[in-house]
């Protein structure tokens, strides 16, 4: 076993929630080349190292794809079945650019190991998200961003797996006024896994972080949630929020969150809530009362609760596909 996804400040390990354990499957991993990208110049280009350490091992591919976005939407499409793969790109925003990227991973029987590195050049926005639909696939993605001065970043993901996901953020507010929004929505279940490490510095002057997280537990899936902001010195007037929520659906679901705040500059903002529990009874009473039966109520009360992420998703063939992914879920049937 290999602990990864390591919290950037250990707590006592009654919580369980400073590593991910998962089997030695690392060294098994291969290139991934075959994906469909559309409406952007690729080049390969040799791998970058690690930015933040997310497991106590090196795991390179041979080459990176890195990806010039243009004014277009631009959309990266993954489709596996029965590979375990290693796939990195690089995502370059030019000075002033404003540019949309969906990146729609479709997996089964596979183990998916992929790194994205954002860099975004003064001036510049990017709206990215991401859907991953993995049947009996153990996934792990692995963001990395850097933001120069009046950047813009926001990253949504949405997840729905029956296995393990790992989510590792580690984003750089580095240049004044720079943003980094990140949302993300899941739905676990069986005896499904997600593991979410989400950690973002506040480095230059008035920058924001803010993070956002929506999901759902049945059956005896289990969550840990890791969110960090970090206010380090020379970030005055700066702000940082967290907001973590999970719905648990069944009586042998686990939930654990460890939410935190670390500051090393004064004159700054910041805040976070985290919450786990059942849905509102009164709520379902409700709507229950006005003839939907408890499926029909429990997924529409779920799609309000996901309500504030699925805003943020710009497309609308991907927005209504998460929204009938939450239905399939509630019914049992199979993502």
């Amino acid at each position: 076993m290999q602990k990864i996804n390591k919290s950037p400040v250990l707590t006592s390990n009654n919580f369980g929630i400073n590593y991910f354990f998962v089997e030695n499957v690392f060294e098994k991993l291969k290139p991934f080349k075959n994906f469909k990208i559309t409406n952007c110049d690729t080049q390969e280009k040799e791998p970058e190292n690690i930015t933040y350490p997310i497991c106590e091992f090196s795991v390179r591919p041979n080459v990176c794809k890195k990806l010039c976005l243009n004014e277009s939407t631009a959309k990266v499409e993954f489709n596996l079945d029965g590979d375990s793969v290693f796939n990195e790109q690089k995502i370059e925003v030019k000075s002033g650019l404003k540019t949309k990227i969906i990146f729609d991973f479709s997996a089964q029987n596979s183990f998916l190991f992929n790194k994205i590195i954002f860099d975004l050049k003064e001036e510049s926005f990017c709206d990215a998200v991401f859907v991953i639909n993995t049947k009996n696939t153990n996934n792990f993605l692995n963001f990395e961003s850097v933001l120069q001065k009046n950047a813009k970043l926001n990253l949504t993901f949405a997840t729905f797996s029956n296995t393990k996901s790992i989510f590792n953020v580690f984003s750089k507010n580095l240049g004044e006024n720079s943003e980094t929004n990140l949302n993300t929505m899941y739905i676990t279940r069986e005896g499904g896994k997600i593991d979410l490490n989400l950690f973002v510095q506040n480095i230059g002057k008035n920058t924001k972080a803010n993070i956002n997280s929506n999901g759902a537990l049945l059956d005896s899936a289990e969550k840990s949630f890791k969110g960090t902001i970090d206010f380090l010195k020379g970030a005055q007037k700066s702000f940082g929020a967290e907001k973590e929520y999970c719905v648990l659906l069944s009586s042998g679901a686990i939930s654990k969150s460890l939410p935190m705040l670390l500051c090393g500059e004064e004159d700054v903002t910041g805040s976070h809530s985290s919450s786990s529990g059942k849905l509102d009874e009164n709520q379902l009473f409700y709507l229950m009362s006005r003839g939907l039966n408890k499926k029909e109520a429990t997924s529409l009360l779920l799609k309000a609760k996901f309500n504030s992420g699925l805003k943020q998703i710009f497309d609308e063939e991907l927005k209504n596909k998460i929204l009938e992914k939450i239905d399939r879920s509630v019914y049992g049937k199979s993502f």
